[in-house]
């Protein structure tokens, strides 16, 4: 079963919080509650879904992060840096074929950062 979960920015701090995501009409905030059910104001424009994939580090992989993935396919190294938009088809291209992630993790991915705090990775 899929485990449902966001994360995204507080407006007050601007840490990350994880948790049910609950949008609000008519304003550039939505609400992240934790676990105990206590409310977080999160910035709308950096909210993420799990995309219920792990990277080789067993490290939630969400949308709007940066993945490295390296790995050696038929004797050629494929070493691409990729952002995570999409969780409903998370597709990576591995050489001719595109291969759908969303298992328990991939070996071949990392984590490197995302899109909000890194974007001098995708230069």
């Amino acid at each position: 079963m899929r485990e449902i979960k966001f994360r995204g920015k507080t407006r007050m701090s601007g840490e990350w919080v994880y948790g049910f995501y609950v949008e609000r009409d008519g304003v550039d905030c939505g609400m992240i509650y934790d676990s105990t059910g206590l409310g977080t104001d999160v910035d709308k424009k950096t909210v993420g879904q799990f995309v219920n994939s792990l990277d080789k580090n067993k490290v939630d992989i969400y949308e709007g992060d940066i993945v490295h993935y390296k790995q050696e396919i038929f004797g050629a190294n494929i070493d691409e840096i990729e952002v995570v938009e999409n969780m409903t088809r998370w597709l990576r291209k591995v050489g001719y074929e595109e291969r759908e992630m969303g298992q328990d993790y991939d070996e071949h991915s990392e984590v490197i950062g995302n899109i909000y705090e890194n974007s001098e990775l995708l230069k």
